[in-house]
């Protein structure tokens, strides 16, 4: 309706990557749709969908990438320089129990998945694993410095995933 009333015609890929974006708060839609109108109008631009991630990027701090138990466990894997696949598997090697566990942690903090689904996406396991994960790491993050400083470079590659276009 914001777009009709400002005489806009965008694109339905457009439209859903605005909708996509601006989910809460009506004056950010309201924001983004009079930027658009603006940046199009005063730079005499035509509305693609490069300029709207311009405009939305200057209205939402955590655009386009969502962060998932997948995206996590990727980063995690190349962090360790271990397949995927292995993650899922029942494997005890510690490099990968640690790989697992971490990704578990970083999961549970920064997605919005139940345990359940957390340890159901590291083939099939219970809740109860996924909370001796949690455990287990934070207990080495209090004690290992160096394990500490792993977590954090992840976790500064996880917020830099949030943050990026």
């Amino acid at each position: 309706m914001k777009t009709a009333k400002e005489g806009l015609e965008l694109t339905r890929e457009i439209k859903e990557y605005i909708c996509s974006h601006i989910k809460n708060n009506i004056r950010e839609l309201e924001g983004v749709v009079i930027s658009l109108v603006a940046q199009s109008t005063l730079n005499k631009r035509i509305i693609d969908m490069k300029l709207v991630k311009d405009v939305i990027r200057q209205f939402v701090s955590q655009v386009d990438k969502e962060i998932s138990v997948e995206n996590i466990k990727l980063l995690v894997a190349k962090h360790f320089d271990v397949p995927v696949e292995k993650l899922h598997s029942k494997t005890r090697l510690r490099s990968v129990v640690m790989a697992r566990q971490l990704s578990m942690y970083l999961a549970k903090t920064y997605t919005n998945s139940s345990l359940k689904m957390i340890g159901d996406s590291f083939g099939g396991r219970d809740h109860s694993t996924v909370i001796h994960s949690l455990k287990t790491v934070q207990d080495m993050m209090d004690t290992d410095l160096l394990f500490k400083d792993k977590v954090n470079a992840l976790v500064k590659k996880v917020q830099t995933t949030l943050v990026s276009i």
